[in-house]
Order: C-alpha cells, then structure tokens, then sequence
C-alpha cells in the first residue's frame, strides 16, 4: 500500500478532528453562561455568586438552608 495514502488520511482524519473541537469549544463558549450571577431571595436578600454551581450548594454555602425532606 502507497505510504501517502495512509497520510493523506490520516491528515484529513486529524484536520475533521481539530474542526470539530473547534466548533465544539466555540459553541460552548457562546451557549453556556459564565461569570456572576444574581439571585434574588423572597424579595429580601441579593446574592452575587458565581455560576456553574448547583442551586441548593449555593445557598449552602451562603448560610442558607433549606430541608430536604
């Protein structure tokens, strides 16, 4: 088998990899929220936190409570 068949394919496979990491990486980048974010709790107290959280660690970490049951 020709040697430039093998890297002419493996070429396109890489390049079809990279493409696809790329658009991945920038959908990602636009789509899903980053930095600060506000909650608003009963109208009474704000929060300034960082997203990516879950809600209720959020809150835990703040000294905000909430049973489970």
């Amino acid at each position: 088998m020709d040697y430039s068949v093998i890297v002419a394919s493996l070429a396109v496979f890489l390049l079809l990899i990279f493409i696809l990491v790329t658009v991945l990486l920038v959908a990602k980048a636009k789509l899903v929220p980053s930095g600060p974010v506000t909650l608003h709790i009963n109208n009474e107290k704000d929060l300034q936190v960082t997203s990516g959280g879950t809600l209720l660690s959020t809150l835990g970490n703040n000294k905000i409570f909430l049973p489970s049951a």
